[in-house]
Parts: C-alpha cells; sequence; structure tokens
C-alpha cells in the first residue's frame, strides 16, 4: 500500500450502523411507510416490478421491502440480502476515491491528466482533459468501451487494460463541452485510480470504503463469476409474448469504475449514510463532491454525483441502467432520507417508484406531474385509439414523456395486446415527428411481430434520415 492509500484509508472512519427496525415511527412516517409499500406491491403485481426496495431517516429504517424472484428459473424470491446489479450507481465509488485523492494532495481536479499521469500512453489526450471533465462527462471521450470486443477480459483483468479497447480513439468531442455520458471516461478514472494507489481497483474501493463504511455485500464480478444470492437480470422476450429470458450477457464487461458491481440496498444506504455524515470526505469536500456543475439530463451533474431540487430541497445520489437492470440511490440531505432500490427486470417499473417516492419525500412536482399524465395518455391511446390521445394531449395541452410511451407500448406487446402497442408507437410517430427513436421502435414493433412488410417499410423510413444505419439495411436484408 503505498502512502497516500495509506492515509485515506486510515482516515476512512468506523462503519455505520442502522439502529432497530422496530424504532419508533411517527404518525405522518407511518402513513409515508404505508403508501410507499402499497404503491410497490401495485408495481409487482401490475408491473411485474421485482427488486428490494429500503428507505431510512436520519439511521432508522422505515421501509425494507422485497418484491418478485432473483431466480426465475428455480422460483427464489428476492430477499433483503440480495445482491443487484448496480450498474452505473457505482460511479458514486469511482468518483468518491478520486474526490479522495485530491484531498489528499495527490491531484487536482483542474490540472490536465497529463499532471497526474505524466506517461500516460496518449499524451496529446492527457494534454487536452482534466480529471473534473473526467468526472463530468465533459472531455469529449466516447461511451464505447461496452461495445468492443472484449476478447481476453476477465474478472482479474485491470482498468489499464480496459482502456486498451479504446485508446485510440483519442478524444471525439471538445473537451469542456457539453455533457456527453462517457463511460470511457470513467474507465480512464479507474486507471488512473490503479496508478495512483498501485491496488487494483476494486481492491482500492474494498480497503478504502467498502469496509470502513460496513459494505460488507458489494464488489465486483466477471459474467462468468458465481457469486452467492445474486439477483439474475431478466428482459422480456420480445419475439414470445409473456416470455422472460435472462439478460446474462456473453460478452459482457466485468463490473468496475464505469459500473456494473454488486450490492445489496441495504449496503447502498449505508454508503448514502456515509455521504450525508461525512465520513469519508471533510464537509467541505462533500460539498465539492455533490454540487451540480454541468446540465445533465435536464438536471445536473457534479463530479459524478447526479443533482436535482424539488420545492427546495436538494436531492443527490446516481442511477444506473442497463439490460434487466434498474436501479438508484437517491439521498435527500436536509430531510435526512436515504432511499435505494435496486431491481432485476424492466425498467417502467423503477420510473414508476422513483418519481412517486421523490414526490411523497419531497412534495409534488413536474416530473412526477408529467409521468401521472403519461400514464393517463397511455391509458386514452390504449382503449380509444391514436386520434383520441392526440385529443387529449390538446385539451391538457402538455408534452407527455416520449421514452415512457414507448417502453409502455413494448409491455402491452408482450402482455399479448398487438393493437394497444401498435397505436402507442403510432403516437409517439405522430407526437413526435423529428423523433428517430420513434421511427426505430415502430419498425422493430413490426419485426417483433414478424409483420415483414411493414417492418421493412418502417426501417426504410428510418433509413431515409440514417442513410447508413448498418443495422436497419441488416434487417431489411433479413426480413425481405
Amino acid at each position: 500500500m503505498d502512502g497516500v492509500t495509506r492515509r485515506l484509508a486510515l482516515g476512512a472512519g468506523a462503519s455505520l450502523a442502522f439502529l432497530s427496525p422496530d424504532a419508533y415511527c411517527e404518525p405522518s412516517e407511518q402513513a409515508l411507510v404505508r403508501r410507499i409499500q402499497a404503491h410497490c406491491e401495485r408495481l409487482s403485481r401490475e408491473h411485474e416490478f421485482s427488486g428490494a426496495v429500503m428507505l431510512v431517516r436520519n439511521k432508522r429504517p422505515l421501509v425494507e421491502k422485497t418484491y418478485g424472484l432473483r431466480n426465475r428459473a428455480d422460483k427464489l424470491a428476492v430477499r433483503l440480502d440480495t445482491k443487484f446489479n448496480v450498474a452505473s450507481i457505482g460511479k458514486l465509488f469511482t468518483s468518491l476515491a478520486i474526490m479522495r485523492f485530491a484531498a489528499a494532495g495527490a491531484i487536482r481536479l483542474d490540472a490536465p491528466l497529463l499532471d497526474a499521469w505524466p506517461d500516460y500512453p496518449h499524451r496529446s489526450v492527457a494534454e487536452r482533459i482534466t480529471i473534473a471533465q473526467l468526472l463530468t462527462h465533459t472531455a469529449g471521450l466516447g461511451n464505447n468501451v461496452l461495445f468492443k470486443p472484449k476478447t481476453g477480459l476477465n474478472g482479474t483483468s485491470t482498468h489499464q487494460d480496459y482502456l486498451r479497447l479504446f485508446l485510440d480513439d483519442g478524444v471525439t468531442g471538445e473537451p469542456g463541452g457539453e455533457a456527453a455520458y462517457s463511460n470511457d471516461g470513467y474507465v480512464l478514472l479507474g486507471a488512473l485510480i490503479e496508478k495512483l494507489s498501485g491496488l487494483d481497483f476494486r481492491e482500492h474501493c474494498r480497503r478504502t470504503i467498502f469496509d470502513p463504511l460496513g459494505m460488507t455485500s458489494t464488489g465486483f464480478s466477471a459474467p462468468d463469476d458465481i457469486v452467492p444470492n445474486l439477483a439474475i437480470p431478466y428482459v422480456r422476450d420480445l419475439y414470445r409474448p409473456g416470455v422472460w429470458r435472462s439478460a446474462l450477457g456473453a460478452d459482457a464487461m466485468p463490473g468496475g469504475a464505469f459500473g456494473g458491481g454488486y450490492s445489496t440496498v441495504a449496503d447502498l444506504c449505508r454508503f448514502g449514510r456515509g455521504m450525508l455524515a461525512n465520513q469519508l470526505l471533510t464537509p467541505e469536500w462533500s460539498k465539492t463532491w455533490t454540487q451540480g456543475r454541468v446540465v445533465f439530463r435536464g438536471e445536473q451533474y457534479g463530479f459524478g454525483v447526479q443533482v436535482s431540487s424539488i420545492n427546495g430541497h436538494q436531492i443527490i445520489g446516481h442511477t444506473g441502467g442497463h439490460f434487466g437492470v434498474a436501479g438508484e440511490l437517491l439521498i435527500a440531505p436536509d430531510l435526512g432520507y436515504v432511499f435505494a432500490v435496486l431491481s432485476n427486470g424492466e425498467v417502467e417499473p423503477y420510473w414508476d417508484l422513483d418519481t412517486f417516492v421523490r414526490s411523497e419525500i419531497a412534495g409534488d412536482h413536474e416530473a412526477a406531474r408529467t409521468s401521472s399524465f403519461t400514464r393517463e395518455l397511455i391509458e386514452v391511446v390504449i382503449a380509444k385509439g391514436v386520434e383520441a390521445g392526440v385529443a387529449f394531449v390538446a385539451q391538457q395541452d402538455r408534452t407527455p414523456r416520449e421514452g415512457m410511451i414507448d417502453v409502455y407500448a413494448f409491455r402491452v406487446w408482450h402482455r399479448g395486446d398487438a393493437n394497444g402497442a401498435e397505436n402507442l408507437l403510432l403516437f409517439n410517430q405522430q407526437r413526435f415527428p423529428d423523433s428517430l427513436s420513434a421511427l426505430w421502435s415502430l419498425a422493430e414493433f413490426y419485426r417483433y411481430a414478424r409483420r415483414n412488410a411493414d417492418a421493412i417499410a418502417a426501417y426504410q423510413a428510418y433509413l431515409q434520415r440514417e442513410p447508413d444505419d448498418a443495422d436497419a439495411l441488416g434487417y431489411i436484408a433479413q426480413l425481405s
């Protein structure tokens, strides 16, 4: 262990224990618990929500509930100690590790990467980008690492091994420009952590973050590793309505600095409470870490932390999602709430629950109103058709969530309502005429439904806007 790593490990502090779940709850909290549990039960019943939920306030667990199956084949239920893939929630671990090196004086966030890594193998890149830009997705790096061939990578591969997958891609955007989500940038940060600490990234996180906070069920694994009590991710099989399939990919990346590790809702709440208690950073450095700095998906992003505000209450944390994976760690510092949800299914129950919990703890907000309006619209379109949906939007004078309609369309298709699914996708195409996603999703639906002529026509319409799209060209060749 080098000197910096030793100082950081010794300064980490003791683990954070929760009080008994039988601790007294105020009547208002009891009502909150009942509403959240009832909402989760509805999502499990109507939307096939599978996962674990935990809400803590001032160290007191208010909600600790599980739903669905961690293993559908063997009908094994989700437990509170079930581990889930956390996807990009893991960027919180990476960014905290970097902030701790900055707090120890080992790096400067606003200095060029070259200052911290003088022999970085792509010098022209290291001269142009800063660590702060890597943390905020503004370094101009791409998002390609997950899509590169993974030949030779396994659970012992270092982040410098990952780095080689895209090292020669260079900078594809303008450093310091608009935020563009970059897993590549976080791989680079993981490699930097390994260089600074002299440890594998995973081991560094274990020694300096997980162990000090008592996160005994958090770590990283390769896709083919056997991890006890790990939830299998599932997605709907859109070729076979009603059937679910495993989303474990043979070409998936081992978990790392970009995300893809595993944890439990209890461990994530320990991490969130550690953030609130400034256990691993001083209050000043915690503020630097969690301050919003760039516009990101309609909200803000700090140094690896998503930041928003609801009715004057700051909300910080991070979401994570991939095929069969959706979750979030959400923290409301002034209200004392820490909320974690991890799931091993499709995304729409997570969206619904996230919006609901935010409203419950911080009050009604625009995103909740838009989601509620969109759900009403979806029911109108399914029951009465596209034109009824158009009239409903005109009457309400609100803009629905295109992505939410898209996801619900495929849920409806999976449940056997082809007409309702098609109407939702046709509505999106009409309501959002400039959306490439709306064109693509309609073509995909026709392909899943084996309506080959309609699929070819829809892909051709897409190609009028994106003439060189290899996937669309390939599907047309297959269907012709």
